[in-house]
């Protein structure tokens, strides 16, 4: 049963008080039924402390301030001591010594030729699954597309390798965790390719291309394994090599430059102005965007003196955008062969769309270099001029390929189906229809069922 309110309140008062004195017998509260009640209010006179030394230092005042050395109060507007400087600044970035820069040059090439094994790969599978619609083709382009991934990974790590090695104090501490990776990846590169195969024509030349890359990635990684064994030391410099000048590449001595732009690319692109261009001059000039991509990456590494500051950040995400370019000009490269070998419309409309998209993609990039070169924080070390060239030059390119139409590619000789009396007109290498491939005889419905009557020649039923 729940107690009267007035016996409850008989309890209250007749329960005990417990009473708190301060050190000179004052009473300071009292304490009722579990409520404690201030019953002096004189003011504190001292702060509380178990420690002396913070005793002394936080010394209360009367006045509500802290005291100061003194005796007197600090003002309400401190004064601060200016803010640390960024770890990340050029005053404490290490020296762009020789063997540093040796060592970036050659990571350079290591990527480059990474990127152009790339290219290789993807005219290679081009060539080799025309019927992307069987189940063999689907298998093939997913081994491409694995060594493809790979061939990526290289050209991040020997990006990754460039941006450390300038910017960290001891150099070999990313050359001891990188390298390793590096050549993982190229044995990897190895690996995938010797799973592709095919005896289309133009398969042995893509191969030979790719083997003479993959020799000269081998020897350049090993040329920085063994000086970074020797003690990270530069090679031995030449003789007659002039003071001053930059350490030669290991042999052979390739050096692949996109940055560079001379007459040969200029020649191009006067062929891809005429208002209609061969399916040839349509690849190279994807080719040469894709190029113009790959550097634009290589210009967004890691400045010297500003790795983690918001300058960086920015070169981050226009990184990601130009790799965006590079997939897309690959793919016009693509398109521009199926294009080459059905002569339909539609891979054409599509090379329009993915330069439009590179258009577009050039203008926001454009942005971001011109915000990461503004940034107080590091935007002084950000190649800004470089950024703004390659750009233009893309955005170039991508308004050639967006504008001028594809030229009907030059009639070839027919050739009778292998099933059947009709011509081999485009719709499958060596037969008349995917149908009558898989079921001769059995023609679907896009066959143009152009009778075969003599070499060269074919006539309509």
């Amino acid at each position: 049963r729940r107690q009267p309110r007035r016996e409850r309140d008989a309890s209250r008062r007749d329960a005990p008080v417990h009473m708190i004195f301060d050190v000179a017998g004052n009473p300071i509260a009292a304490i009722a039924n579990g409520t404690a009640q201030v019953v002096s209010s004189q003011p504190l006179t001292s702060c509380e402390s178990d420690d002396e030394e913070a005793k002394e230092a936080m010394q209360c005042e009367e006045q509500g301030g802290w005291g100061s050395d003194d005796g007197g109060v600090l003002p309400l507007i401190p004064s601060l001591p200016p803010p640390k400087k960024s770890l990340s600044n050029a005053a404490n970035a290490p020296p762009a010594d020789e063997y540093r820069t040796w060592v970036e040059a050659v990571s350079y090439q290591v990527g480059n030729a990474a990127h152009e094994i790339r290219n290789a790969l993807r005219y290679w599978a081009s060539l080799v699954t025309t019927d992307s619609s069987s189940e063999a083709s689907q298998r093939l382009l997913e081994r491409f597309r694995k060594a493809d991934n790979t061939s990526g990974k290289l050209e991040a790590t020997m990006r990754a390798l460039v941006g450390r090695v300038r910017n960290a104090r001891n150099v070999s501490k990313p050359l001891e965790r990188l390298l390793p990776q590096a050549s993982r990846l190229l044995a990897q590169i190895r690996t995938d390719l010797d799973s592709l195969g095919g005896d289309t024509e133009g398969v042995a030349e893509q191969r030979g291309v790719i083997n003479s890359l993959l020799a000269r990635k081998d020897r350049y990684l090993a040329a920085i394994t063994a000086a970074h064994s020797g003690g990270d030391r530069p090679p031995t410099r030449p003789s007659g090599l002039a003071d001053g000048a930059p350490l030669p590449l290991p042999p052979p001595g390739v050096r692949v430059d996109f940055f560079s732009w001379g007459q040969a690319e200029e020649a191009l692109l006067s062929k891809a102005g005429a208002v209609v261009a061969s399916a040839e001059v349509i690849i190279g000039v994807a080719r040469l965007a894709c190029n113009a991509a790959h550097e634009c990456q290589n210009l967004c590494v890691a400045p010297r003196g500003a790795a983690g500051t918001k300058a960086h950040a920015t070169l981050k995400q226009l990184d990601n955008l130009a790799g965006q370019c590079e997939n897309r000009a690959r793919a016009i490269m693509v398109l521009a062969h199926r294009w080459h070998t059905t002569q339909r419309a539609r891979p054409a409309e599509a090379i329009v769309k993915q330069a439009n998209a590179l258009q577009a993609a050039v203008s926001t990039g454009e942005g971001l270099a011109l915000a990461a070169a503004s940034c107080g924080e590091g935007g002084s070390q950000v190649p800004g001029a470089k950024l703004a060239s390659v750009l233009a030059r893309l955005g170039r390119l991508a308004s050639v390929l967006a504008t001028r139409r594809s030229a009907k590619p030059q009639a070839r000789p027919a050739a009778r189906c292998a099933n059947c009396g009709y011509a081999v007109t485009g719709l499958a290498p060596q037969h008349c229809c995917k149908g009558c491939k898989k079921s001769p005889g059995q023609h679907g419905p896009k066959c143009r069922k152009e009778l075969f009557v003599a070499d060269g020649e074919i006539a309509k039923p």
